[in-house]
């Protein structure tokens, strides 16, 4: 060990260096779908082996990442609520990774025969990923820790791969490392095509022993994919309504494939040689011809280098190529696929993004560090610091919470449907109504394109506001127009019922308080489980006098589950009946 002992000393510096630069985070809010991330029951299992392989009751997550899960349940154990613990999880998950990637960089260098300083290659590569401003969206937004650790359990996999070449007893440990990294994000699929890659350019490939290597990784793939298979419920085909694909023959609609790749890599590739221009949600892809041409130009440079590197032997170019194309293979392909709202993101940039690091290091080391003074050498490596330093802290102002997130993205974006959705519902939720409604009227009155399940989200967030400001006739026209758009979206529904109760309760209309109790009942045909549309069902029975029904749905509210200002008013209405004349009789 004392051999390593310089290693250990630049790995502490890292993780204190990318902690620090995080420290930021520490004191930011939920952002986007945090709460929902973090409050969901896909994770409260009882047992190891129900992480794995949920009860039947419980399968109803669209991902299958049980790491990410038990992360959760961590952090829920230890903080409950508060937004500083998970963040102070997810800078720990970062470090760790920083410090993984030190001894990635080291070996694999040290196995490609590399001569020179190892461990300054591996220090200024790793100092070059920890800084690296598009890491802040994978960092900063607690919901985005699937990519680091992903990433984290990938690269110790890797590690104990390339360390198995002389003791084939740390294969178990390079196994172990890669099924984590697989049950914490799918993207890990692409660990068995860059262990092949490492093998080639390291020349181990041709061994007897990276056969059964190769074998037992693809058998824990497959267990893998099996025990997805026992948990995983919404699986999204690929289908053609699923690719921005609008073609009458099938050469167009693969040329059209063809695009959104080449258009994807390109973007990518853009935001991690030039990391200035962000935006949190990227909804389509770019297909203008001017993008095109130079997204044509730059990627057949790049396949021209790949081949002339492997023909030539350059081992670290191809190993880059090869690197940043496979493991954005994926992301490539929901782009295709359109499987979330977001076609391309700058969180999946965080696994491509070592391949880059680890150019940049060497040819910092090589080309500079080597063959300048130490003194201009430094200065530009202080420069490449404060410049990325700074966009990395600047970025993290964005993340701090909804609103900043929000605001910022709906003008970089301004042509999509759901920043402007979010940033109204981050500015009602802030009280400023007005405010609320002109982003949701700018979607409306833009006649922005969103799909009918993303209008019909507008509509209903629009009628919520105009509740909020009692101007109730108004607001039924948008939740209204939102059910017609989803017939299928509970949430409507109670929001109208709660605007006609609200209303009833001023006017003492009882067509109102029937109008209210037909909307709750409408929504719980439609979500069943929707413990909030028994509350206010229960209200509008108490109110027109009905106690036994309200007793009912107010213990069905509460079993079901609601939030606490509302528990209390469930707990109140069910005292009220207990002690009333009806329970008396």
């Amino acid at each position: 060990m004392s051999k390593y002992r310089k290693g250990v000393f630049y790995t502490l510096i890292l993780f204190l260096i990318s902690f620090i630069l995080y420290i930021p985070s520490l004191s930011h809010q939920l952002v986007w779908d945090d709460s929902d991330a973090i409050k969901k029951k896909n994770y409260r299992y009882q047992g190891f082996i129900n992480l794995l392989v949920p009860k039947q009751s419980l399968k109803k997550g669209n991902y299958y990442r049980p790491v990410v899960y038990l992360s959760y349940l961590v952090d829920q154990t230890l903080w409950g609520q508060k937004p500083f613990g998970y963040h102070l999880s997810n800078l720990l998950f970062n470090s760790l990774t920083v410090a993984a990637l030190f001894w990635f960089v080291y070996f694999f260098f040290r196995n490609l025969k590399t001569e020179g300083n190892l461990y300054h290659i591996a220090f200024f590569s790793s100092l070059v990923f920890s800084l690296h401003p598009m890491h802040v969206e994978s960092v900063s937004w607690i919901a985005a820790r699937t990519d680091v650790l992903c990433t984290l359990f990938l690269l110790l996999g890797l590690i104990f791969h390339m360390s198995s070449y002389r003791q084939m007893a740390l294969v178990p440990l390079a196994i172990l490392a890669f099924y984590l990294s697989l049950l914490s994000k799918e993207l890990a699929v692409v660990f068995i095509p860059l262990v092949i890659v490492i093998d080639f350019a390291t020349e181990q490939i041709k061994k007897k022993n990276s056969l059964i290597k190769y074998i037992l990784y693809i058998a824990i793939l497959i267990l893998y994919f099996y025990l997805r298979t026992k948990s995983f419920v919404n699986i999204t085909p690929v289908s053609e309504k699923n690719i921005n694909i609008a073609a009458s023959s099938d050469f167009l609609r693969y040329f059209d494939m063809l695009i959104v790749v080449v258009s994807s890599y390109y973007s990518y590739i853009y935001k991690l040689l030039v990391p200035v221009n962000f935006n949190a949600f990227i909804s389509e892809v770019t297909k203008d011809l001017y993008y095109l041409i130079p997204s044509f130009l730059i990627l057949g440079s790049i396949l021209f280098a790949l081949i002339y590197s492997v023909i030539k032997r350059i081992k670290l170019l191809y190993f880059v190529i090869l690197w940043i194309s496979i493991s954005l293979a994926p992301s490539t392909i929901l782009a295709i696929i359109k499987m979330t709202p977001t076609s391309l993101a700058e969180r999946y940039l965080y696994l491509p993004s070592v391949a880059f690091a680890m150019a940049t290091g060497y040819l910092f080391y090589k080309f500079i560090y080597k063959k300048t003074r130490i003194m201009y050498s430094c200065s530009l490596l202080i420069l490449i610091v404060i410049f990325y330093t700074a966009l990395n802290i600047n970025r993290q102002k964005v993340w701090s919470d909804d609103l900043s997130l929000w605001g910022e993205t709906s003008i970089v974006a301004s042509n999509s449907c759901l920043p402007h959705n979010n940033y109204g519902s981050s500015l009602k939720r802030a009280g400023r109504y007005d405010e609320a409604l002109l982003q949701y009227m700018f979607v409306i009155d833009k006649k922005i394109k969103c799909r009918d399940i993303e209008r019909a989200l507008v509509y209903n967030n629009l009628g919520t506001a105009f509740l909020q400001k009692k101007q109730y006739v108004e607001g039924r026209k948008y939740l209204k127009k939102a059910m017609e758009l989803n017939k299928y979206y509970h949430s409507p529904h109670m929001n109208l019922g709660i605007n006609y109760l609200l209303s009833a309760l001023d006017t003492k209309s009882e067509t109102e308080f029937r109008l209210a109790v037909e909307s709750f009942e409408n929504s719980i045909k439609l979500k069943p489980n929707s413990g909030l549309s028994y509350h206010y069902l229960s209200i509008a029975y108490k109110e027109t006098g009905d106690l036994k029904s309200a007793e009912i749905h107010a213990s069905k509210a509460l079993k079901l589950g609601i939030p606490p200002a509302q528990k209390r008013d469930a707990l109140r209405i069910l005292d009220e009946i207990q002690n009333s004349d009806f329970k008396k009789d």
